[in-house]
């Protein structure tokens, strides 16, 4: 994954709120990074500009952020981050797989 993030920093040096970078680097994410990730992504689905944003980067970002949660315990705010990814893009297949796992 270096070569992966050296590639997406050096994206977001030349336009830094390019939400596709930003995704990649967060899926990219070093363990020790993890816990820092979810707020990253949060604090960025949370701009006004995410409208204007590429939905399938979006529906990740969603999907990324619901992952955390549910790897943390926090099911229902997965759920709902899924949900958000659904919104997003409904042809993503990963929301739906996400949900499904904390339903059964």
């Amino acid at each position: 994954f270096a070569g992966a993030r050296t590639e997406f920093q050096t994206v977001l040096t030349i336009k830094k709120d390019h939400v596709g970078a930003q995704v990649g680097l967060a899926e990219a994410a070093l363990p020790a990074e993890i816990a820092q990730r979810e707020s990253d992504l949060l604090a960025m689905l949370g701009r006004k500009d995410m409208d204007k944003a590429d939905v399938r980067a979006v529906a990740r970002a969603w999907v990324i952020a619901g992952d955390d949660a549910r790897r943390g315990g926090r099911l229902d705010a997965a759920r709902d981050r899924y949900r958000k990814a659904l919104a997003a893009d409904p042809t993503v297949l990963a929301p739906a797989l996400g949900i499904a796992q904390i339903d059964l």
